[in-house]
């Protein structure tokens, strides 16, 4: 059966068209070729040549796609699971280091959108540092962002998760803290949408309600904070829970 791709705009670029069409010629040229010729530049002589393709060509090539394969097994063996269990993804600042950036790899699995795989500013991602610099150059642009909000609730869904568990064998009411943290959580989620719904609003600039949605969006930030004291408040209760002995 034949496949359909509906990319008709990338089919319609003669450069990408092709690219597509000499992929592995044009990798063989630039990514061996290319080497031993600059080799040989350098040096001037079959040394020089050799050289090139060897450790500018094959072995990089080697490193690069080691490195590459790397991430689906390291990065779902080793790492904690801040944003999702939903598979055994993991985050390893270690193997960012190896990898661009990719060792962020639960976010990446979370959030598959977005441009970023280590959305902190110390996490090391030279990948999402290059793609934000193409896009101020203008190379780049519509860079696909996870709204924070979004990212914050994974966050406490997996806190949560965690929490959870931790009821076990506890002398606790189980079934009230579970009801107590799903309400609190939902009340969060709407609080936090909202706000991200009414910052939009203003940043569009409507001068007709402006003084309004500011109102709007100092309580909104301050009925977040209550919630997220009143789920601190419900995970500390849990921790200081003590265990049912036998």
């Amino acid at each position: 059966e034949e496949i359909v791709e509906h990319v008709e705009d990338l089919q319609a670029d003669k450069i990408l068209a092709w690219q597509d069409r000499h992929i592995f010629l044009i990798g063989f040229l630039v990514g061996i070729v290319l080497p031993g010729l600059v080799g040989f530049a350098l040096l001037g002589n079959v040394h020089g040549l050799l050289g090139g393709i060897i450790y500018g060509g094959f072995l990089r090539v080697v490193v690069v796609h080691h490195g590459t394969f790397l991430i689906n097994s390291a990065a779902h063996t080793w790492g904690t699971q801040p944003y999702s269990t939903a598979n055994t993804s993991r985050d390893s600042p270690i193997l960012s280091l190896f990898t661009f950036g990719e060792g962020y790899h639960n976010f990446h699995h979370t959030f598959q959108a977005d441009y970023r795989n280590g959305i902190k500013w110390y996490q090391f991602d030279p990948t999402k540092w290059l793609i934000k610099i193409f896009s101020i150059v203008g190379l780049a642009s519509k860079l696909k962002k996870t709204p924070q909000h979004s990212i914050d609730i994974a966050l406490l869904d997996m806190k949560i998760i965690k929490n959870t568990r931790k009821l076990d064998g506890r002398s606790i009411d189980s079934a009230l803290y579970v009801d107590k943290m799903k309400s609190t959580r939902d009340n969060l989620r709407s609080q936090m949408y909202n706000l991200y719904k009414a910052t939009n609003e203003k940043k569009k600039g409507s001068k007709s309600n402006s003084e309004e949605l500011s109102a709007k969006i100092i309580q909104l930030k301050k009925n977040i904070a209550t919630g997220q004291e009143e789920i601190s408040a419900i995970f500390k209760d849990i921790n200081n829970a003590k265990p049912i002995r036998a």
